[in-house]
């Protein structure tokens, strides 16, 4: 009886699928589908689920990394890519095109990493809705969330269309940036927006307002009206908060994945690249420079630098770009000297990009006031709070006392810089790090840490009167402090 080859050295016939291919290729290299999932950094059901047909095929970015697992040289992945478009196109009949839609989406020219479960869902919703909204923290990536889920919409719309607020601060010129971007001149007998909507009347397009909360009205004011008058077009926008118009689905944009610390110790250099925050802090500092090898002793450090930076994605951008002059325990060093909102990134990057403190300045100067002052004040909690103790805090305050303090952690929740979960049966709210050292620098420079430490220590003397039993113990722990203030 003949020998047949083992499975991964067995020559199959060209697939006409991308679960075939997909198997195929893993087939020839010896690899089961959990070590595939393990070195593309994806669930073994996702990769079984592709094999099968019955998940749809995979974005761009998760296309990379199970063609970077698998080895595959260009033609194959090339292959890998045209058998993942033709299935798209198959599983989105009626709204699918042969050729990618015209468009203006930017090159990215930095590898995206850490998100496929949040760029998959933007992209379904997208399908399935007309207006999508992410929101989230400065430097979160949800630009970049963005304009991933864009590209494999190509297929799906006549025209997908990428419009940045940014630079804009004449609210009045955003109908002419959306005319630039789709390529139509201006009317000399109507509107801007009114030219757009003429445009836009019949044609299935995705437009994409990026950065809008700056100019949040008058980019809900367009928005809101070219979805009322252009029934085909969807809308993604991109903002510190939501446009608030009707229709809106919103997609809360979380910080990426961060092991415990308490983990550290015990992870592999393979389990430590399975969170997105040490993945891009590793693909980051490998641009940086080029001899920069992740080993297992640099697993607790660069694990305990992403934790500092609460997996905030242009915080560990920023952090990773430095192993070109400083040592990975010198940059978990300098995080103790409000290093994660000093660090600056590359002089070609938009100047709110350029450092974190640049990033929190364009927020906070979108704060009125009092907003400003109840931010200032959050800061001397180290660790997450409830409404009660922030309603505490600000006791004998006037300027907050005329809105109540839920007001205030709302309309920051809103402006995603506080955040705020909802589980176990209570809201909590907590700063995250860079925004909470941020906001404790303010505190300082108004001269306010005092009074914002006292106020604290009250609040918390408070607290704990209403539990007898450890209210001795817990004033004694503080009679210095009680003491020094």
């Amino acid at each position: 009886m003949a020998l047949h080859p083992p499975p991964h050295n067995r020559r199959l016939s060209t697939p006409k699928r991308f679960g075939d291919l997909l198997r195929k290729h893993r087939l020839e290299r010896g690899f089961s589908q959990e070590r595939l999932a393990e070195k593309a950094g994806i669930s073994s059901e996702a990769i079984g689920a592709l094999e099968r047909g019955t998940r749809r095929a995979p974005y761009r970015s998760t296309l990379v990394q199970i063609s970077i697992a698998l080895e595959l040289d260009e033609a194959q992945s090339r292959e890998l890519e045209d058998a993942a478009r033709q299935a798209r196109s198959r599983l989105q009949a009626g709204t699918a095109r042969a050729r990618p839609a015209p468009n203006n989406l930017p090159a990215q020219v930095s590898s995206f990493v850490g998100r496929e479960q949040e760029v998959e869902a933007v992209r379904e919703l997208v399908k399935d809705h007309r207006h999508v909204t992410l929101i989230g923290v400065g430097g979160i990536g949800k630009t970049r969330i963005a304009l991933n889920a864009a590209v494999d919409l190509l297929y799906a719309f006549e025209g997908v269309w990428f419009i940045d607020f940014a630079p804009f601060n004449d609210a009045s010129l955003l109908p002419i940036a959306i005319l630039s971007a789709v390529n139509v001149p201006e009317s000399p007998r109507r509107t801007p927006l009114a030219t757009i909507i003429t445009f836009l009347k019949t044609k299935h397009v995705l437009l994409i307002f990026d950065n809008c909360e700056h100019v949040i009205d008058d980019a809900a004011a367009a928005a809101q009206e070219i979805l009322l008058q252009c029934p085909p077009v969807h809308v993604l926008a991109t903002s510190r908060e939501l446009l608030g118009i009707p229709g809106e689905k919103i997609v809360r944009v979380p910080t990426l994945s961060v092991p415990a610390l308490e983990l550290a110790s015990t992870l592999t250099v393979d389990d430590a690249l399975r969170y997105g925050a040490v993945a891009l802090f590793v693909d980051r500092a490998k641009d940086a420079d080029s001899r920069f090898e992740f080993t297992q002793p640099l697993v607790a450090t660069i694990t305990e630098i992403c934790f500092r930076l609460d997996g905030i994605a242009l915080a560990i951008e920023l952090a990773a770009a430095r192993v070109n002059v400083l040592s990975v325990s010198a940059i978990a060093r300098k995080l103790n000297e409000h290093f994660s909102i000093s660090i600056g990134g590359k002089r070609t990057a938009p100047p709110r990009h350029r450092t974190m403190r640049a990033l929190l300045d364009w927020s906070y100067e979108l704060l009125d006031e009092r907003e400003q002052r109840v931010l200032r004040k959050l800061s001397v909690f180290a660790g997450s709070f409830t409404l009660e103790l922030a309603t505490a805090l600000f006791t004998g305050d006037r300027p907050i006392e005329e809105r109540t303090t839920l007001d205030f952690l709302g309309s920051l929740v809103d402006k995603s810089l506080v955040q705020c979960d909802w589980g176990h049966g209570t809201s909590r709210y907590r700063l995250l790090e860079p925004i909470r050292q941020y906001a404790g620098e303010k505190l300082r420079r108004h001269g306010e840490n005092d009074s914002a430490a006292r106020a604290h220590m009250l609040a918390l003397l408070a607290l704990v009167e209403s539990f007898p039993e450890v209210e001795l113990h817990f004033r004694s722990a503080l009679g210095n402090a009680s003491r020094v203030l």
